[in-house]
């Protein structure tokens, strides 16, 4: 997927290319594309922006790297509340360029103990929750109520993080 040079004045949104892997990657800017908003088919150079005007558009940006607005300045300081590494989850990729990206496109990777600690704290309102509930997170009645068993009878560390995260986003949200 390239960069954005445009704005579709049919759709009002962004012109976003994609295009198949050719050798070499530059002569792909020159080549049929597909614009990943709309679905319609484009060709031409003018539909990507080129990577410096991306680094300049960066450099432009209003938003405040620095502390202060005078004098000797000094970078903003975070502080870290927690960790979530997210990376793409290569392993389907055939399903994702045929039906599309959807929550569980990607990998999250998140602090354990963290993720036990939510889940422990949880555990009354996830035991609460009917197969109704569940269903629209692809987790049948089944799944649902040997997680709830497995809860009952103290064996925490047989259920997946997967099912705890979405569990977790479920009775937050």
């Amino acid at each position: 997927m390239g960069f954005s040079n445009g704005i579709d004045a049919n759709t009002g949104m962004q012109i976003r290319p994609i295009a198949p892997y050719i050798e070499p990657v530059r002569h792909a800017v020159f080549e049929n594309c597909i614009d990943y908003n709309s679905g319609k088919k484009i060709c031409g150079k003018q539909y990507w922006k080129t990577l410096t005007d991306e680094i300049l558009e960066y450099m432009r940006n209003p938003e405040s790297k620095l502390d202060g607005n005078e004098g000797i300045l000094y970078r903003k300081n975070i502080t870290v509340s927690q960790v979530t590494h997210i990376g793409k989850e290569s392993n389907n990729l055939d399903k994702v360029q045929t039906f599309g990206t959807d929550l569980n496109s990607y990998v999250t990777y998140e602090d354990i103990d963290n993720l036990d600690r939510k889940f422990r704290e949880l555990i009354p309102l996830i035991l609460k929750l009917e197969p109704k509930n569940v269903k629209k997170f692809g987790i049948s009645r089944q799944t649902l109520w040997n997680i709830k068993n497995k809860i009952e009878t103290g064996k925490l560390y047989g259920i997946s993080n997967k099912f705890k995260i979405q569990l977790i986003s479920l009775v937050i949200n």
